[in-house]
């Protein structure tokens, strides 16, 4: 599944990276990660890892991660190590007027008997993934 939704948000890219980055912020923002916690030491970057457990589609489980990149207030990906994806996903930030666009993507392939749902999971998480990104960009632009 190989998707990515952007939103515009009034603030300016640094505060939405700071934000987003913040891996105790994801469970405010995303309707499907009950809790979400660094397993590395130290600030943020490249090889950080952490793990979200998640609950979709009635399923519930842990997500390893590791970052991959993190190029602050531009862009930061990072791959699936452990659960019932593989791929990758990330955030793109640009300054876009007097704001930023912010663009989520993913490309994620469920593994086991998880891949006869992607043809349902796909429309699934994109809708998700859509509200998802309203409720950011309302949570940052009250912080204005």
């Amino acid at each position: 599944m190989n998707m990515a939704e952007s939103v515009q948000i009034n603030r300016p890219p640094e505060d939405v990276f700071a934000y987003v980055s913040d891996v105790t912020n994801d469970a405010n923002w995303q309707q499907s990660v009950v809790e979400a916690r660094m397993t590395s030491d130290g600030p943020i970057g490249v090889g950080s890892t952490g793990v979200h457990r998640v609950k979709f589609m009635g399923m519930s489980d842990d997500y390893g991660w590791e970052l991959s990149e993190f190029d602050a207030p531009n862009r930061a990906t990072w791959k699936f190590v452990s659960g019932p994806m593989t791929g990758e996903s990330g955030y793109v930030l640009a300054t876009s007027g007097e704001g930023t666009s912010f663009t989520w993507r993913g490309d994620v392939q469920p593994q086991g008997a998880r891949r006869i749902l992607a043809p349902i999971m796909g429309p699934l998480f994109r809708k998700q993934v859509r509200k998802e990104l309203k409720v950011l960009k309302g949570i940052l632009e009250a912080r204005a």
